[in-house]
């Protein structure tokens, strides 16, 4: 769920939409039918069987994989007709609005920026499991402080990879990323601060990201608005 909620964000839209594909790539009857319908009104044939295999077996990320190599990018949703768009629209469940996010986003998600820059290393689960290049401006130790060369190399990398964002962390002092920030602003490139992310604590109590899963979400948009 976790993966499919990342997706629909860099996407754009909700993670109920994404659901609503799922539920009508599994009325199987339905699904057929308007995606025959659509393959002769659009002139090619287009093929969700996988899609509802991956979708039956409860991969909703692999399902929703397969749904946009069917709808195309971008540019061929540029050249459709209202009709068209309306018809594509309605063979995954979706609205026409929904549908060009759909479009541009297998564009954006493929071209995405995957490399995360915190303060340190505590966010290498995050990229194992998500496909982040993970960067820790000071390693593994909150305690470490990081040296002049240590910002320098950093700043020469966020360059030469053209990183929008770099992020804070909660349990390390903001001085070191604000360090960072401005060595890549001196050398004539400008990269935002992000944002704050929970790392080795959770929120205060009592709030949203005082839960795990509250918290692991609020990290989530922070690194996906911050990079798309």
């Amino acid at each position: 769920i976790l993966t499919t909620a990342i997706g629909a964000k860099k996407l754009g839209v909700e993670l109920s939409t994404i659901e609503k594909v799922m539920n009508g790539l599994l009325d199987f009857e339905s699904s057929i039918t308007k995606e025959m319908e659509a393959s002769v009104i659009l002139g090619r044939d287009l093929n969700f069987n996988q899609a509802r295999r991956l979708a039956l077996e409860g991969n909703l990320s692999g399902a929703m994989g397969e749904v946009l190599k069917q709808v195309g990018g971008e540019a061929e949703f540029n050249k459709m007709n209202a009709i068209e768009r309306q018809i594509l629209a309605d063979s995954i469940g979706v609205s026409v609005t929904e549908l060009a996010k759909f479009a541009s986003g297998s564009r954006s998600a493929a071209e995405e920026q995957r490399i995360l820059v915190t303060a340190h290393d505590a966010f290498n689960y995050f990229g194992k499991e998500y496909g982040f290049e993970v960067i820790g401006l000071q390693g593994l130790s909150t305690a470490t402080e990081a040296g002049v060369q240590d910002v320098q190399n950093l700043s020469k990398f966020i360059i030469e990879n053209k990183v929008k964002a770099i992020f804070v962390e909660s349990s390390v002092p903001k001085r070191t990323i604000e360090a960072l920030q401005q060595s890549v602003k001196s050398k004539g490139f400008n990269v935002e601060i992000g944002g704050t992310l929970y790392s080795d604590a959770l929120g205060n109590k009592g709030t949203v990201e005082g839960t795990y899963i509250g918290m692991f979400s609020y990290n989530v948009n922070t690194i996906v608005n911050a990079l798309k």
